[in-house]
């Protein structure tokens, strides 16, 4: 035994020996994860990108539904925004954190925006049609964001104020959808303000089959008004934002005993140079 025990490790020295002499180099993975500009970095995980055509081209109203063909990308019970209990939309990544609790990290403009009590995200907070660009990296490589994106990142950016820039739209469909919206954008010399309000309503529908369907069972809808403002101070090196975000509520979950109502806001200062970037929220 003590035998062939030192004859397999010479044989597995020699073999040490003979990969040493033919070493793989593999060539590194670049992509790149924003909080407010573009940057590249070797990853270990594909970061994919979206811009604003391909985001607008996608079917949905919420912007979570538009997400939902991203590989990996789904909420806890799949359920869409538009009939889903908030506590319900967290967000999960390849299958990590498959619960209300979001183990994904979302982002606007480099501010978090999940939940500070429970990590859920309210998707009614974001218009699709004011995003510029998602990142999403799925996986825990991560870390570089901290405990709450140990599913990955979704980084949402809106683009820069334009000059002299209004736009509006009023949507309607089946379920007694009604969707307006708003935006406007001008700039001042180093100054630059943008402004974006929505109003969507509509009368739901049911979530359970009409065979087992009962008396308490309501159509499951929401109602809610959103608005942000966003002040810019822009200069060779360096750029300063001030974001605010309102957003009203009112939701029915499927039965009489299921509703909910939320009043939020969040306010953030974000301040940004060559290499360095400051968020405070």
């Amino acid at each position: 035994m003590r035998r062939l025990s030192i004859a397999m490790v010479v044989v597995i020295s020699l073999c040490a020996q003979e990969k040493g002499q033919e070493e793989v180099k593999l060539e590194p993975l670049i992509t790149s994860i924003t909080v407010s500009e573009k940057i590249t970095a070797e990853a270990p995980g594909a970061v994919v990108r979206l811009d604003a055509g391909s985001v607008e081209s996608r079917p949905g109203i919420n912007l979570d539904d538009r997400l939902r063909d991203v590989p990996g990308f789904t909420l806890f019970r799949r359920t869409s925004s538009l009939v889903a209990n908030p506590g319900t939309q967290g967000v999960s990544l390849r299958g990590l954190g498959p619960s209300g609790a979001s183990r994904t990290l979302v982002l606007l403009d480099g501010i978090p925006v999940n939940d500070p009590f429970g990590g859920w995200v309210y998707w009614t907070r974001f218009n699709p049609d004011t995003i510029e660009r998602i990142e999403i990296s799925r996986g825990a490589s991560t870390s570089v964001f901290g405990d709450r994106a140990m599913g990955g990142v979704v980084s949402l950016l809106t683009p820069t104020p334009r000059t002299r820039y209004f736009g509006a739209a009023f949507e309607g469909g089946n379920a007694g959808v009604r969707d307006a919206k708003g935006t406007y954008s001008d700039l001042f010399g180093a100054f630059g303000v943008s402004a974006f309000t929505r109003i969507f309503s509509s009368e739901g529908y049911y979530i359970v089959p009409e065979s087992v369907r009962g008396k308490v069972d309501q159509k499951a809808g929401v109602d809610y008004v959103v608005g942000d403002l966003k002040l810019d101070y822009f200069s060779k090196a360096q750029r300063l934002s001030l974001k605010t975000n309102l957003l009203a509520e009112e939701r029915n979950n499927g039965t009489a005993v299921q509703q909910n109502s939320t009043s939020l806001g969040t306010i953030g200062l974000h301040y940004s140079r060559e290499r360095l970037s400051l968020s405070v929220y």
